[in-house]
């Protein structure tokens, strides 16, 4: 229960420093063609706002009720939140079962692949959010058990 409770901390914690990220000088963003992490996106929000397309690898952060953001281990209590999800988002329910699924053991891990765009918000908290367009991976590791979420492409 502690680490649910630590993980919902950072969590509402990393939507506030979302608001107000800064950059940490002398990083740069991830090459275009390369996956993205989240510490690369916080660091130059402008940038990967500019760009129609970014892909990410990350670790999903949830409160299992109303928010979900994706982070990464590298920038502990940075997240990026998602924005309003479409109902053609290819594996939504894919991620929506997998989330789902790991509220019965909130220790477990969710990691993705997903492709979207970055968008600015500013005036409105959070700042930033992340509009998926398609998962291209899932997976659930929940102590030694690691489950691969099927993504429907059609």
């Amino acid at each position: 229960m502690r680490s649910l409770k630590a993980t919902l901390l950072a969590f509402l914690s990393g939507l506030l420093l979302a608001a107000c990220a800064t950059p940490e000088s002398g990083r740069e963003p991830a090459a275009p063609a390369s996956p993205a992490t989240v510490c690369d996106v916080l660091d130059h929000i402008e940038t990967y706002a500019a760009q129609g397309t970014t892909t990410l690898n990350a670790r999903v952060v949830t409160d299992f009720t109303h928010r979900t953001a994706i982070g990464d281990d590298r920038c502990p209590g940075r997240l990026l939140p998602f924005g309003q999800s479409q109902p053609d988002t290819i594996g939504r329910q894919a991620f929506f079962n997998a989330v789902h699924g790991a509220r019965a053991t909130p220790d477990a891990i969710i990691r993705i692949t997903v492709i979207g765009n970055v968008v600015q918000r500013p005036g409105q908290v959070p700042n930033v959010v992340f509009n998926a367009r398609e998962f291209v991976s899932i997976t659930v590791t929940n102590g030694a058990t690691v489950t691969d979420f099927p993504i429907n492409r059609n």
